[in-house]
């Protein structure tokens, strides 16, 4: 009885270092992750060639862009949808004479492969625009704006990328004036969209 008393005596004092040493190993600290959250900031310049429609005149749109956008959790023909307000503060009609205003759109997106590098968009918008001149020459100050575009985001980080995209934008009056003549617009967009 003493015996066996000795051994476990023993054999508990053996194994208290070697426990005591196994709660002492410093366990790996974990990373933190960084949050990217689901808001686009986006500045962006645009040019593009116009036409009035039934009318042979043609013009060049400029403009300088300013894009919010909100992603959504949820899923839409396999993309992510968003949706937003963007601003054009400058807006220039190469018309004679120049006329300079500002537009206004309220846009809807649709994002593919949003954590890759390279991410196709289609992108849509409706709004109206102001000009301090008469767009056509001659009618009226205010025009609806609506466009549809295609486009794709080149990622330099994690909440940094590059833009590139084609628009289709129709102005028109809405026969508000003495006549409707419409605006089409080929036009290109290049800026820096900024995720936070």
């Amino acid at each position: 009885m003493r015996l066996r008393a000795s051994i476990l005596s023993f054999l508990l004092a053996c194994a208290q270092p070697a426990l005591a040493q196994q709660e002492t190993i410093p366990q790996p600290a974990s990373t933190p992750t960084a949050t990217v959250g689901r808001n686009l900031f986006a500045v962006s310049a645009s040019y593009g060639k116009a036409t009035q429609i039934n009318a042979s005149v043609d013009t060049d749109i400029a403009g300088a862009w300013l894009r919010w956008t909100h992603m959504t959790k949820g899923r839409f023909l396999g993309a992510q949808p968003a949706y937003g307000f963007e601003v054009a503060p400058f807006l220039v009609v190469d018309q004679n004479p120049r006329a300079h205003g500002i537009v206004g759109h309220f846009v809807y997106e649709q994002r593919w492969l949003p954590q890759r590098s390279f991410r196709p968009v289609l992108r849509a918008g409706v709004g109206m625009m102001y000009t301090e001149r008469r767009v056509p020459v001659g009618e009226t100050h205010y025009n609806f704006s609506l466009f549809a575009g295609m486009g794709v985001e080149a990622a330099l980080g994690a909440r940094t990328a590059l833009s590139l995209e084609y628009r289709l934008h129709h102005l028109s009056n809405a026969n508000t004036g003495n006549r409707n003549l419409g605006i089409n617009a080929h036009t290109i967009l290049i800026g820096v969209i900024r995720r936070y």
